[in-house]
């Protein structure tokens, strides 16, 4: 039953796609496989610029809230405010770690491994895949330390990062040197 009526809509499209061209009605024949062929495409592509054609004039015809209405603009806006705020505590963040190092690190390995930490913050704009592991190999391979070590330095990293952007959004700005 389904298929027959799927059949039936399909002969009314082709008959409405075929009216449009009434010269080449005539030289219709479906046991001839080449016109067959040729009829169907033509009608296809008749169908698609009809289909273009009204959305066009959909678009055309609604309005702006109407077509923006999956986007939220505040939420945009807030989260473009925050992408800078978060690059510019960052920027500082970075600053500070390199100036007091020697303070919060007393290893040479642990300093050298937050080097390589601070490395890929400043680089952050130019690295595509933020994938955990592949960071970790990256450090390990610049370090030449095990993974212990690498964990050690990113949780006291984390640690102030946390602490200084805690009391960033308190008091709304960052107080260099921190």
């Amino acid at each position: 039953m389904r298929k027959l009526q799927l059949l039936a809509i399909c002969a009314t499209l082709l008959a409405v796609a075929c009216s449009k061209k009434p010269k080449s009605v005539d030289k219709f024949n479906p046991n001839a496989g080449k016109a067959y062929s040729y009829y169907t495409r033509t009608s296809f592509n008749y169908l698609i610029a009809e289909n273009q054609k009204a959305y066009s004039k959909l678009k055309s015809d609604a309005l702006e809230i109407d077509v923006d209405e999956q986007r939220n603009i505040i939420t945009e806006m807030h989260n473009d405010d925050m992408r800078e705020t978060l690059k510019y505590f960052m920027d500082a963040y970075i600053d500070y770690c390199y100036e007091h190092l020697n303070y919060i690190f007393n290893n040479s390995v642990d300093i050298h491994v937050a080097d390589s930490v601070l490395h890929i913050f400043e680089e952050r704009e130019n690295i595509e895949d933020f994938n955990k592991k592949a960071l970790y190999i990256f450090i390990r391979e610049r370090t030449g330390l095990e993974t212990s070590n690498i964990t050690r330095v990113i949780k006291t990293l984390k640690q102030i990062y946390t602490d200084k952007f805690r009391e960033y959004e308190q008091q709304n700005f960052v107080k260099l040197p921190f």
